[in-house]
Order: C-alpha cells, then sequence, then structure tokens
C-alpha cells in the first residue's frame, strides 16, 4: 500500500496519481479483510482486530482526501 501511494504521488499525470491511489485503497480494504479473517481464526483478539480496522478506516479516508485534492487540483488547472 505505501507504494501504491508512493507511485501515485510521483506520477506526472493527474489520473496516474489517482489510479495509484485506488489501488492503495483497494489495498486497505483487503488488509481490513485479512485482519477479520485472522480473528476469525483466533490468531488476534476482536480488541486488536477493532484496533486494527479503526486505524485502516483513518488511512482510507486520508487516501479518500488526498484523491479528492488531486481531482479538485485537476479541475482547476483546465
Amino acid at each position: 500500500m505505501p507504494d501504491n501511494i508512493a507511485e501515485g504521488h510521483t506520477s506526472y499525470y493527474y489520473q496516474d496519481k489517482i489510479k495509484g491511489f485506488n489501488v492503495a485503497r483497494k489495498e486497505a480494504g483487503e488488509t481490513q479483510n485479512h485482519i477479520r479473517a485472522m480473528e476469525g481464526k483466533r490468531y488476534i483478539t476482536k480488541v486488536k482486530a477493532e484496533e486494527l480496522m479503526i486505524r485502516y478506516e483513518e488511512i482510507i479516508r486520508g487516501i479518500n482526501g488526498y484523491i479528492n485534492w488531486v481531482r479538485e487540483k485537476r479541475g482547476s488547472k483546465k
């Protein structure tokens, strides 16, 4: 996920930036799914799973904010 954000950030074209951030957001969602699976198999506690889920929701909100910022910036260049 950090690699996708870095790749998107360094992309020259706005659409390529957004594409990289969309991949990062999907990766974060996939990680949340893995967290639930680990909780279900009792590799981690419910409390730890909830803590991680909250942290990943914050990450996803941050990625969404970055995507919106790039879209706004792209719109101001037209």
